[in-house]
């Protein structure tokens, strides 16, 4: 996996997006934050993972019953330590925050590739928890994830583009069920280019540690 190539790729729909919420994109709302604390589209069984950082915790929610491979991948990141001690490294105000067990802006971990689980009906909506892909690749990051601070539908599966790296979408994989205020805190962050990173925050934010509950 060339992280730099899917780097490039995902920073090329921050741009247009970027410009727009930082002009007037409006922040998580509470009805979205009720409905993702309510369980919505979860299993009452599902797993769920704790994100300690330096700015707070919160909650993800699996659903493996809509990405199994993903999920059963993410898990095993979390038991090995893989986002332990690392940093949150591109966040963009009003549209994302991007993870993937950096440690700084030159060293960060080899992934494989996976299967993308990406479908229409499983949509990047807001809280949602999706992994990223590669520039010229239908595959998933096996490592790195974003969690979409509103509705962002650029990045779904278009029905029958599974075939296209740019139609086969970002697979969502979790959602946020609690910690709605840390999440918020760290979107709002003042960032700067550091490296290979256009959006890192001025001042490190830790991913101390990550664990299932």
């Amino acid at each position: 996996m060339d992280w730099t190539m899917s780097r490039n790729y995902y920073l090329t729909l921050l741009f247009v997006v970027a410009l727009a919420c930082l002009a007037g994109c409006n922040g998580p709302s509470n009805e979205a934050a009720n409905q993702a604390a309510d369980g919505t589209d979860q299993s009452a069984n599902a797993p769920k993972v704790k994100v300690e950082t330096s700015s707070g915790e919160f909650i993800i929610t699996l659903q493996p019953d809509k990405a199994p491979k993903t999920v059963a991948q993410f898990i095993e990141n979390v038991n090995n330590g893989v986002y332990n001690n690392s940093i949150v490294h591109n966040v963009v105000q009003g549209y994302n925050i991007m993870i993937g067990g950096v440690k700084s802006s030159t060293d960060y971990p080899e992934a494989k590739e996976i299967p993308n689980e990406a479908t229409p009906e499983n949509s990047n909506k807001q809280w949602t928890v999706a992994m990223l892909h590669d520039l010229d690749k239908v595959e998933s990051d096996s490592v790195e994830f974003i969690i979409n601070m509103k509705d962002n539908i650029e990045l779904d599966a278009q029905q029958g583009g599974a075939e296209s790296p740019d139609t086969c979408g970002y697979c969502v994989f979790g959602i946020v069920t609690d910690g709605f205020n840390t999440l918020e805190t760290i979107n709002t962050t003042p960032t700067m280019e550091k490296g290979e990173f256009e959006y890192a925050p001025v001042q490190d934010i830790t991913v101390t540690k990550m664990s299932i509950l």
